[in-house]
C-alpha cells in the first residue's frame, strides 16, 4: 500500500543520519555522529531572479539564481577530486560515488547532485546528500563558516519542490 502524503511528508521531518567525518590517522572517509535535520523549504525553479525588462527566467549563472546553488558544483567538485584518491574510501564506479566503510553504505548517483539542490530528490537521496555534504562541510573551512550547522545547510540549498512528491 502507498503511503499517504503525511507519512511521505514526516520521512523529511526529520531526516536522521549519521554524519561522515575523516579518520584522523588515515583520511578515509567513517562514521561520524548522529545528525537529525528537517527539510523544510520549499525550491522553485520560479524562484529565481527575473529579467527586469523581460519578465523571463534568468538562466543560472555562477553566484546568482538559486540560494547559495553554486555550493552544489563546489561539492561535487570536492567528491570528485577525493574519488581520484585512492585512500579517501570514495570509489567512483560508473555514475555513482561508493561509500562502504560507512553504516550505510553510500551509492550515490552522479545526478544527485543537481536533483538535491533542485528539491527532487528522494529521502534517501537527501540523507545521502548530507551525509557527505558533512563530510564535505569538515574538510572545508568555507563550509562551515558559510553553514555552521547542517540544519543551515538544508534551510539554505535543500529542500522540496511539488515534483519531491
Amino acid at each position: 500500500m502507498p503511503a499517504t502524503p503525511e507519512e511521505f511528508v514526516k520521512q523529511y521531518l526529520p531526516i536522521s543520519f549519521t554524519t561522515c567525518v575523516s579518520d584522523p590517522d588515515t583520511k578515509a572517509i567513517k562514521d561520524g555522529v548522529s545528525e537529525m535535520v528537517h527539510i523544510k523549504t520549499y525550491i522553485n525553479a520560479s524562484l529565481r531572479p527575473k529579467d527586469k525588462e523581460s519578465g523571463k527566467l534568468v538562466d543560472y549563472v555562477e553566484g546568482k539564481g538559486m540560494p547559495d546553488y553554486e555550493v552544489k558544483d563546489m561539492f561535487r567538485s570536492f567528491i570528485i577530486k577525493r574519488s581520484k584518491d585512492k585512500t579517501s574510501g570514495i570509489t567512483k564506479v560508473a555514475n555513482k560515488y561508493d561509500v562502504t566503510d560507512v553504516i550505510p553504505a553510500i551509492s550515490y548517483k552522479d545526478i544527485s547532485f543537481p536533483l538535491a539542490f533542485m528539491g527532487k530528490c528522494t529521502p534517501e537521496e537527501l540523507r545521502d546528500t548530507l551525509r557527505l555534504f558533512s563530510y564535505y562541510r569538515e574538510q572545508s573551512k568555507t563550509m562551515k563558516t558559510r553553514f555552521p550547522t547542517l540544519q543551515k545547510f538544508a534551510d539554505v540549498c535543500l529542500g522540496l519542490d511539488c515534483n519531491g512528491f
